[in-house]
């Protein structure tokens, strides 16, 4: 049943939080969507602000460089402790809490990101970076509020048909905004001198501003009726038992074998996805492009990722053949990043752009597979501690992976290979912890059984 009229939506959110009444949803699921999209997108889109203008910063606060290139790990060093305090936050609470946290550190952040360059900078530079520092800081701690729970925000809002599209664009959006951040700044910036960054840091502050009020004011933790058998039962929903903290449900999901070939498949992909895109201008570079590849890659990859990712969504909410397409999305995504391999050789930039496209279409395509079947599998665990688990191994396998493939393509000297050791690595490591955990996957339904069982 959905709500479509004012008065009644108005009337429901008015009924008791006692309702036991599940299969309902309601109109104004649509306004949480969009705040939960565009505060997930703005947070992603202010992680990589000085990417563009390292050199003319480091110079202007008189600092080395490498310590505003630095701002670019900020979200990983931050993301650990912002997911253990989420998480607990979480356990005690509920996503509305979360979310408000999360906008208000960004809010504080970007203030503090703007005071520090509009007015410390140009009286004590080096302790105006240590603000914007510090600032940087407490927008990026916010991520893990929307990065871990996209699974979660789709059981709670949506019902079955909806939840695995809506949770899919969540997954994207904070993806999408971490590549449009860096481009923004590059139109509205000058990189040879930073001319226009105050203004920049301006409207960053101001559109984190309006929307921390929206959040404040409109963002419900939860509908008056869960719309799913699912989101009544789960536990951080209504009556929440928090007598396990997600960590410790951490440690039960590592002892699960059919969850391990999913986060095997999940951590391993994603962090070799990482690895090329990071380091897209190096492989070209051997084979002789110039540096602007990298942008038009990451373009080309983003865009056709979007087709991808939106049209699975589709297809497993009107069919929900998990497995099956797990198993085709990972078989395909392993075929295209080998493709592209092959398609990287001299004076052929259509045929590689193209190959990079059909590799981001296949590779976004897996991740809701990957997520829906981790929630089946789990069930009844909370969704966030099964996706949550997934999303932190892979930011922490990539902190390691990234420097050591980089560190085997200096060694490989400037000539053009379709195959170089950096290629076999990440070939040979989509293999084996990739595509065959995928093919062997054999998980449950426990979701779908439940929700079926209680009709």
């Amino acid at each position: 049943m959905d709500v479509c009229t004012g008065a009644e939506g108005e009337a429901a959110f008015q009924a008791t939080s006692g309702s036991t009444e599940a299969g309902r949803t309601y109109c104004v699921r649509w306004h949480v969507m969009m705040i939960w999209l565009l505060a997930a997108f703005v947070n992603q889109s202010m992680w990589l602000t000085f990417a563009p203008v390292v050199d003319p910063c480091s110079r202007m606060y008189n600092v080395p460089r490498i310590l505003f290139s630095s701002f670019a790990t900020c979200g990983t060093l931050t993301y650990i402790p912002g997911t253990w305090w989420f998480s607990r936050m979480l356990e005690k609470s509920d996503l509305r809490r979360v979310v408000l946290t999360a906008s208000t550190l960004a809010v504080l952040g970007v203030v503090l990101r703007f005071f520090a360059h509009v007015v410390l900078q140009p009286l004590v530079p080096r302790f105006g970076y240590a603000v914007l520092f510090i600032g940087q800081c407490l927008v990026c701690i916010g991520a893990p509020a929307f990065l871990q729970n996209p699974a979660l925000f789709g059981e709670i809002w949506f019902s079955q048909k909806e939840r695995d599209l809506i949770s899919s664009v969540a997954m994207l959006v904070p993806r999408v905004g971490q590549g449009f951040g860096p481009f923004l700044a590059t139109l509205c910036v000058r990189t040879e001198d930073a001319t226009g960054l105050s203004m920049f840091l301006g409207i960053q502050m101001a559109v984190s501003i309006l929307l921390g009020w929206w959040v404040f004011w409109k963002f419900d933790a939860a509908p008056p009726t869960p719309p799913t058998v699912a989101a009544a039962r789960n536990t951080r929903i209504g009556a929440r038992s928090a007598s396990e903290s997600t960590f410790a449900l951490w440690l039960k999901l590592f002892r699960r074998p059919q969850y391990m070939l999913l986060w095997s498949v999940f951590t391993v992909g994603v962090c070799c996805s990482s690895c090329l895109l990071s380091l897209y201008d190096d492989f070209a570079g051997k084979c002789g492009y110039g540096t602007a590849i990298g942008g038009f890659a990451s373009l080309a990859y983003m865009s056709a990722g979007v087709v991808g990712l939106v049209v699975t969504g589709l297809i497993i909410g009107k069919a929900p053949a998990y497995r099956s397409a797990l198993k085709s999305t990972t078989t395909l995504a392993v075929c295209a990043g080998s493709a592209l391999f092959l398609g990287m050789h001299e004076k052929a930039t259509v045929s590689l752009l193209l190959c990079t496209a059909f590799f981001g279409m296949t590779m976004l395509s897996v991740i809701p597979c990957i997520f829906a079947c981790a929630v089946e599998e789990t069930y009844p665990m909370p969704t966030e501690a099964s996706t949550g688990l997934l999303t932190i191994s892979t930011i922490l396998l990539q902190v390691p992976a990234i420097p050591l493939l980089s560190a085997v393509l200096n060694n490989q000297g400037n000539e053009c290979l379709h195959f170089s050791p950096a290629h076999i690595i990440v070939v040979t490591m989509s293999l084996l912890f990739c595509l065959c955990p995928a093919l062997l996957y054999k998980g449950k339904y426990r979701r779908m059984e439940a929700e079926q069982c209680d009709r």
